[in-house]
C-alpha cells in the first residue's frame, strides 16, 4: 500500500488498500483495518477528491460504530479536523481537533493524541499572539504526554518553531537546548 500512497497510480493505491483492507478483515485486525480507512482519507484529500475523503470518514464512522469501536471513535474527528486544516478552514479544524483529543484514551491511543496535540499546536505557528499562545499549550501537552525520544524532539521542535514565529528568543532556545541535549545523549536514536 505504500508503495503506491506516494505514486500517483490512484487505480493502483486504491485496489491495494481495499486487498489489505480485505486481509486485515479476514484475520481481525480492527486497528490496522481502521488505520487503512485513515490512510485512503488522508491520501484521498492529498489528491483533492474531498468529497471521497468525506464519503470514506463517514463509513469509517459507521463501523467505529457496527464495532462498538469506542477507542477509536476519535478517528473520525480527527479526520475532520485534518480535512478542514488541509482546506485552510484551521477555526473547523481545531474544534474538530479539540473534539478528537477528548475521545482518545492516551492508556490505549497515546500517540495518536500526541499527533493531534501537535496538529493542533501547528496550526497555531505564526499567528496572531493569542493563538501563538494556545500552540505553546498544545505543544506543552504534547511534549508531557511524549514517551519516547521521538515523540519528545518532534513536540519540542514544533514549540521552538512558534517561539520562532514570534521572536520568543528564550524559549527557542530552551526549546533547542532540550532537542540538542536529546541528540547528543542518544545519537543512535
Amino acid at each position: 500500500v505504500n508503495i503506491y500512497y506516494e505514486g500517483t497510480n490512484e487505480y493502483e493505491f486504491y485496489k491495494a488498500i481495499e486487498n489489505y483492507r480485505n486481509f486485515l478483515s479476514a484475520i481481525g485486525d480492527k486497528q490496522k483495518y481502521y488505520a487503512t480507512w485513515e490512510k485512503e482519507v488522508k491520501y484521498n484529500v492529498y489528491h483533492n477528491h474531498f468529497r471521497h475523503a468525506l464519503k470514506n470518514t463517514e463509513h469509517l464512522k459507521e463501523v467505529l460504530q457496527a464495532d462498538n469501536a469506542e477507542d477509536y471513535y476519535y478517528m473520525v474527528d480527527y479526520l475532520m479536523g485534518f480535512f478542514y486544516g488541509m482546506r485552510e478552514n484551521n477555526e473547523l479544524s481545531k474544534e474538530f481537533l479539540k473534539k478528537a483529543a477528548e475521545k482518545v484514551n492516551p492508556d490505549k491511543n497515546n500517540e495518536a493524541l500526541i499527533q493531534i496535540y501537535q496538529t493542533l499546536a501547528n496550526i497555531c505557528i505564526f499567528k496572531n499572539l493569542e493563538e501563538s499562545l494556545e500552540g505553546y499549550m498544545w505543544a506543552e501537552k504534547a511534549i508531557k504526554a511524549s514517551k519516547d525520544l521521538i515523540e519528545l524532539s518532534s513536540s519540542l521542535s514544533l514549540k521552538a518553531m512558534i517561539a520562532f514565529g514570534h521572536y520568543d528568543r528564550d524559549t527557542f532556545e530552551k526549546c533547542y537546548y532540550e532537542i540538542e541535549k536529546i541528540r547528543k545523549e542518544h545519537p543512535d536514536d
